[in-house]
């Protein structure tokens, strides 16, 4: 079985079916040899049985004869018979089964210790005992009869042992044939439990195979398949390991990307909240950035509104001091005719440039808050409305001059030099009212333009409004989507936790030795009867190989600082091209077939520890840990037993040892 063990199921069921069928073809053969040979006994001992008989028979037939009862045909013909049997018992040939010897068999000279001797002693006997029955049957003689009389118990005794000899020797081989039968059944009875070993061997596995396969269907991942043999079966498992292996390194990536990803989501969720509360805060501001906009437009309104009405009385107050002025024109033609009411003229003179001064000041005042009707716009009508008032009393009181002129006109003497002075007054408060409405003017259109503007700043903010809205509508979908797609990961999340998986390993190429670091104290040891090429050469590069790796191992085990493990590699990358470039010359030198399979491996090996290099260089150390270095073992050992070991035989072939 041990043989076996490592043998294709092929070759085992061969194996085991082909023991079998030859032990049991053996079997029948050999007893289809031996029935063969042996199919003739039981007539070989009727006839010697019939030969017993037929001597009797023949004396029986004598004693008829010689008393004259008897046919001396019918005894020639059963001494033939008998004689014709004999001589086909111990010379073989064709024995007549009939008297008539109408139905013969052919039969072997008999063959067994004591036969033939037994034979002869009846050849002897029947040479005398027939010469005495011719001498009957001549010439009837009595010594003859006699001796025939005499003869025939000793005949008799000689046939019956003869015959009995031979059952004695058939029946021996029979019993030899029952022996070797039963032996054969045994040996069969043997190949059969071999062969159901063979089977069990197969069957387990396979059993094994199914509970594991089983429990990988109800996710269980951690269970691995105990691998002992090199077979379909053993590889098999192998690959059912190192399809659990990566299945499992699989999952777990997905389950540890999935958190990640949850986590993203979670943020992402936070942030939106933020987000939409910002859009929120954002939106309330807008809606009072727009009622105070809208608050404002109508203040500039009212200030526009309050600015035309302030114009329209300044142009009535200008109207009036322009026909004040028309007036006094009037009062001082009147005046050089009034010279008795000088004291009156001259008390209605003072009240006038009173009104003219609180004209002054008010107009002054207006101007002030003309000024200020950019901001608020209020005040102006209240000195607006004083203005108007203060006109309406220098109405009143032109009046009442216009009046008193009238009765005093004659009266005044100096009038003229005070009317001229009232003249130039008028004068100057015409210029002032006209300045005044020039800038109430200029208010009004500074007021306007920034209504304008008012109107185009609104439009901004409702748009902006409009966006913001937007904005929180898009943020809604977002939380929307990524509380679906937070639904989802954690679907994907249930549906990973239904496998289990066993954390601790590390990688698929690990499978069977989970932590290579810890558990030896050398990388590997060189064997050279499992890890020669046959050609010395090459092993001593093979060798120095190994040296390099092992050392490297040592170096990362103990921690070993980065120039160290730097230099290693380094040292592993450069003897690795120097190797593979010697190796690839002898290829090509012998013209090796598998010389560009071998170029594809020894790129890739080149790839492989470049990479590591250039992560060690960057600060990677991690790429040289567990999976480098189970990768160089990989390497070393199938690369070096699958691939180089099949050049070794060509080489030596070739003279190259």
């Amino acid at each position: 079985m041990a043989i076996l063990k490592n043998k294709k199921i092929s070759v085992k069921l061969l194996f085991s079916h082909g023991i079998m069928f030859l032990v049991f073809l053996g079997i029948v053969i050999h007893v289809m040899v031996v029935l063969n040979q042996n199919k003739d006994n039981a007539l070989v001992i009727n006839l010697s049985g019939r030969q017993r008989m037929l001597s009797q028979k023949i004396s029986k037939e004598i004693c008829f004869y010689y008393s004259n009862h008897f046919s001396k045909e019918q005894i020639q013909k059963t001494v033939k018979l008998f004689e014709s049997t004999l001589q086909v018992f111990i010379e073989g040939g064709m024995a007549s089964k009939d008297a008539e010897f109408k139905d013969l068999v052919k039969i072997q000279a008999l063959e067994g210790e004591g036969v033939q001797e037994g034979l002869r002693v009846i050849k002897m006997l029947w040479v005398g005992f027939h010469a005495h029955i011719e001498k009957v049957l001549a010439e009837k003689n009595p010594e003859s009869f006699q001796y025939i009389a005499e003869k025939n118990g000793e005949l008799l005794t000689a046939l019956n042992k003869n015959t009995i000899l031979l059952e004695s020797i058939f029946e021996k081989e029979m019993t030899i044939l029952y022996y070797e039968v039963f032996i054969g059944i045994g040996v069969f009875f043997l190949i059969f439990l071999f062969s159901l070993g063979i089977s069990k061997s197969i069957s387990r596995p396979l059993k094994e195979l199914v509970g594991k396969f089983q429990k990988g269907a109800e996710g269980d991942l951690t269970s691995r398949i105990e691998v002992s043999s090199e077979d379909e079966i053993g590889q098999l498992g192998s690959n059912y390991n190192r399809f659990i292996d990566s299945l499992s390194s699989m999952i777990h990536q997905i389950f540890q990307n999935t958190e990640h990803f949850l986590m993203g989501i979670s943020e992402l969720a936070q942030g939106n909240q933020d987000l939409s509360q910002r859009v929120d805060s954002q939106s309330a501001s807008l809606e009072e950035t727009a009622s105070a906009i809208e608050e404002m437009t109508a203040n500039l309104k009212n200030t526009a509104d309050n600015s035309n009405i302030a114009k329209k009385l300044t142009h009535e107050t200008q109207q009036t001091a322009f026909e004040g002025e028309k007036s006094l024109e009037k009062m001082v033609s009147s005046m050089k005719n009034i010279t008795e009411q000088t004291v009156k003229i001259k008390d209605i003179v003072k009240i006038i440039e009173g009104i003219s001064f609180q004209t002054n000041i008010l107009a002054l005042n207006a101007a002030v808050e003309a000024a200020r009707a950019k901001e608020h716009g209020k005040g102006f009508a209240v000195v607006a409305n004083e203005v108007r008032t203060l006109a309406q009393k220098a109405a009143e009181n032109s009046k009442q001059i216009s009046d008193m002129i009238e009765g005093i006109v004659k009266g005044i003497s100096e009038g003229n030099k005070q009317a001229g002075e009232s003249q130039k007054k008028f004068l100057e408060i015409k210029n002032k009212i006209e300045n005044t409405s020039a800038s109430i003017q200029e208010v009004a259109l500074a007021t306007e333009e920034q209504a304008n503007g008012v109107d185009q700043i609104n439009l901004a903010v409702a748009h902006l409004d409009e966006i913001t809205q937007n904005n929180a509508s898009l943020v809604e979908e977002v939380a929307a989507s990524s509380e679906e797609l937070e639904k989802q990961t954690r679907d994907i999340i249930d549906l990973i936790q239904f496998f289990k998986i066993d954390t601790q390993r590390k990688s698929v190429s690990e499978a069977g030795d989970e932590n290579i670091l810890k558990k030896k104290d050398v990388f590997i040891i060189w064997d050279g009867k499992k890890y020669s090429v046959k050609v010395e050469k090459m092993d001593e590069h093979h060798q120095h190989l190994l040296g390099i790796m092992n050392e490297l191992y040592v170096a990362i085990k103990n921690k070993k600082a980065k120039d160290v493990l730097l230099k290693l590699v380094t040292d592993l990358v450069e003897y690795t091209k120097y190797h593979f470039g010697a190796e690839e010359t002898l290829m090509k030198q012998y013209s090796y077939p598998g010389l560009p399979e071998q170029k594809v491996q020894h790129q890739k090996f080149v790839e492989k520890i470049s990479d590591a290099k250039e992560d060690l260089e960057r600060g990677k150390a991690l790429s040289l840990s567990t999976h480098l270095m189970t990768f160089l073992r990989d390497w070393f050992i199938n690369h070096i037993m699958k691939i180089d070991g099949q050049y070794g035989d060509f080489f030596n072939k070739n003279g190259l040892k």
